[in-house]
């Protein structure tokens, strides 16, 4: 799935950096980057974009992650507070994001530091740009990355 989608929603959410996708909103952008795809599981509402890969509630127990987490793979966070330090100096930073919810694509992932990068739109600004979250710095809510499936997954052929 990765090979007939990820790699092509990764380039192509490259490609839009800096711009206004569809409505401006997070899920207006990944609905824009899965039209050309009329063979792959759409969304089903704003919580599911496919096979879950990784999953995280608040770091409460520990994270399950099913597969290497790729780029062109969706992130989708509900509710969540991150608080940790960064930088050289450690300054401490606190970042809510998704409330409700709030999804973005995945552009690498770093596995030592459990850090991910993502294309997101819609939070901070209308235009695609890249943050980065740390995984291990998230205090509450859900972090859940997904991964784009061919309809036949579900046993569904054709278009309908």
């Amino acid at each position: 799935a990765h090979e007939q989608f990820g790699r092509r929603i990764s380039e192509a959410v490259h490609s839009r950096k800096e711009t206004v996708v569809g409505d401006g909103t997070p899920q207006g952008l990944i609905q824009e980057l899965l039209k050309p795809f009329t063979n792959a599981l759409l969304p089903v509402g704003t919580r599911a974009y496919g096979a879950a890969v990784y999953s995280n509630m608040a770091n409460a127990s520990p994270p399950q992650q099913n597969d290497e987490i790729r780029p062109g793979d969706i992130i989708t966070l509900r509710n969540t507070k991150f608080q940790g330090k960064h930088g050289p100096m450690h300054a401490k930073y606190s970042m809510e994001v998704g409330k409700p919810d709030h999804v973005g694509v995945v552009a690498e992932w770093d596995g030592t530091k459990k850090k991910v990068r993502a294309w997101e739109q819609g939070r901070e600004s209308r235009k695609v740009k890249l943050e980065s979250f740390k995984l291990d710095d998230l205090r509450s809510g859900e972090v859940k990355i997904w991964r784009v499936m061919p309809r036949s997954w579900v046993g569904w052929q054709g278009q309908n």
